[in-house]
């Protein structure tokens, strides 16, 4: 077993974008979606298709992190799980919806590569609308 401090490598089990959240899906990195049961470890900080390796920032590591807004975010806002991958500021459609971080700064629109304070999974917190 290898034990990382750092960015570490895992093969991408679907095509995987640079700045994603991303999951485990069969020992290999997917996509997060916006649902709340995702489980998000870091996110890709290379573009790799399926079957090649990427490499992932953790989550966990302390520090800030680069994700890819969904749409536009306010600075200090809190975000959540979007689809594919990306991140939203509070959703107000119905649903339950993971908290990963604190938006450092703005995003105007989709694709915006922002950067976040990110929150462990541990104390992140869901959000349900109803």
């Amino acid at each position: 077993m290898t034990e990382h401090k750092g960015p570490f490598t895992k093969e991408a089990g679907a095509d995987v974008h640079a700045h994603r959240l991303v999951k485990l899906s069969s020992g290999k990195v997917v996509h997060c979606t916006a649902a709340e049961t995702d489980d998000p470890i870091g996110t890709s900080l290379l573009h790799a298709s399926t079957g090649e390796d990427t490499s992932i920032d953790p989550i966990n590591r302390g520090g800030t992190m680069e994700m890819v807004a969904s749409e536009a975010i306010s600075e200090d806002a809190e975000v959540y799980q979007a689809a594919d991958g990306k991140i939203q500021p509070a959703p107000s459609a119905p649903g339950s919806y993971r908290r990963v971080g604190i938006a450092l700064e703005a995003a105007t629109a989709d694709e915006d590569v922002i950067e976040v304070l990110p929150i462990p999974s541990t104390d992140a917190g869901v959000l349900t609308v109803t």
